[in-house]
């Protein structure tokens, strides 16, 4: 899962996003009764931890969300 709406970029269907929106965060719930937290972000520490969201070029902060979980079948 991925973000654009903060630094923009391409999204996975080609169409180009503009930087300047707001920082997102994004949250991965499974779907047992106790809905345990599978993963979180909300954002990378530029310049070295943002692979591979966008640094915004206004700000030079890449605030966008990027989560990548394994998840079981079923």
């Amino acid at each position: 899962m991925q973000t654009w709406s903060f630094a923009g970029g391409t999204d996975a269907a080609g169409e180009a996003i503009a930087s300047g929106g707001f920082e997102p965060v994004l949250s991965l719930f499974d779907t047992s009764p106790s809905a345990n937290l599978l993963g979180v972000d909300q954002g990378g520490v530029a310049p070295s931890g943002c692979r591979p969201r966008n640094l915004d070029p206004a700000t030079g902060f890449c605030l966008d969300a990027y989560l990548q979980e394994d998840l079981p079948a079923g």
